[in-house]
């Protein structure tokens, strides 16, 4: 995954998320909601990549958010430690 820390051009907007389905030394091809584009690596400074994986929690466990972000109105901050309340 591709998530953009700030404006890029071709369109890619700070905050948003794209899936990794091809590398060349042309740049990156990225998937968002059925459209595909082309990431110039010149653009290299406005993204992170990392990877998607599947964590398995239980209540009573403590995580550790590693950036800031908003989710349900409620406000995470990187370093923030929270105990999972419930999980369905």
């Amino acid at each position: 995954m591709d998530e953009f820390h700030r404006r890029a051009a071709g369109g890619f907007k700070s905050g948003e998320q794209w899936e990794v389905q091809s590398c060349s030394d042309g740049g990156v091809q990225v998937l968002k909601d059925g459209q595909t584009k082309l990431l110039s690596l010149t653009h290299a400074s406005t993204f992170d990549v990392y990877t998607r994986e599947l964590m398995p929690l239980a209540a009573g466990d403590v995580v550790r958010f590693t950036k800031n972000f908003v989710a349900k109105g409620g406000k995470c901050r990187n370093n923030d430690l929270a105990t999972v309340q419930t999980v369905t």
